[in-house]
């Protein structure tokens, strides 16, 4: 994560952010980025041409629809695309399944919202209909 991100232009962010970003993964077995806010996605591609990055955690943000909302799903199919590993935080159980059908289950972890044990067992199910 780098919250400098939401200041500094996609040029700049380049510049100055993703070389520290590629040598820090470059040292680990396995990266995520936490990409943090709508201003942050200006930079998805600059973190997508990080080879050595594995995954991208989205975290929508204070005000804004959370991970397993259908507005998200393009954003998650670039990422996808992009080769990475995706993580959607605060998703709902009844979002889970909708989700999966439009981003696919390979590659996505996904961050899950839980009020009870029968939200987890539910969740569970739908996994299971997925692997």
């Amino acid at each position: 994560q780098s919250d400098i991100s939401l200041m500094i232009s996609p040029a700049s962010f380049r510049r100055f952010v993703q070389p520290y970003i590629r040598e820090q993964c470059q040292k680990l077995d396995y990266s995520l980025y936490h990409l943090d806010g709508v201003g942050a996605i200006r930079h998805l591609d600059a973190l997508l041409e990080i080879e050595e990055l594995d995954a991208i955690q989205w975290t929508p943000g204070i005000g804004q629809p959370q991970g397993g909302d259908p507005c998200w799903y393009e954003l998650y199919q670039r990422i996808r695309a992009g080769g990475k590993s995706l993580m959607p935080s605060w998703v709902e159980v009844d979002e889970l399944a909708p989700l999966l059908d439009a981003v696919g289950p390979d590659g996505v972890n996904v961050l899950m919202h839980f009020e009870s044990e029968r939200d987890i067992e539910a969740a569970w199910e739908i996994a299971a209909r997925y692997r």
